[in-house]
C-alpha cells in the first residue's frame, strides 16, 4: 500500500498571512451561522422587537464580528497555537502503510 502526502500549494514563509487568512475565515463562517441561530432563538423568544428580520440578521452579524474577530486574534488563536505546538505535534501519528 502506497501512502501519498499532500501539501497545500502555499508560501509557509509568510506564516501571518495565513493566520490572519485562517482567523477571517473561520470567524466569518462562525459568526454568520451562530447569528442567524441567535435570530431564531431571539425571535422564538419574542425579543427582537420592532423591525425587519434582515436589519436584526446585519445587527447581530456586526455586534458579534466585532467581538469574535479581535478574541481570536489576540486570545484564542495564539492559545491552540501553544498548546497545539507543546502538546500535539510533538506526537506525531504515525500512518499505517
Amino acid at each position: 500500500m502506497c501512502v501519498y502526502v499532500v501539501a497545500l500549494p502555499y508560501d509557509k514563509s509568510k506564516k501571518l498571512y495565513v493566520i490572519l487568512a485562517l482567523a477571517f475565515c473561520m470567524v466569518t463562517g462562525m459568526v454568520l451561522s451562530m447569528s442567524l441561530y441567535g435570530l431564531i432563538s431571539s425571535s422564538l423568544a419574542d425579543s427582537l422587537g420592532e423591525g425587519s428580520l434582515i436589519k436584526h440578521y446585519f445587527t447581530i452579524v456586526l455586534h458579534n464580528y466585532m467581538l469574535a474577530f479581535p478574541l481570536q486574534l489576540i486570545v484564542m488563536g495564539p492559545l491552540v497555537r501553544f498548546l497545539f505546538g507543546k502538546y500535539v505535534a510533538r506526537n506525531p501519528v504515525k500512518l499505517a502503510a
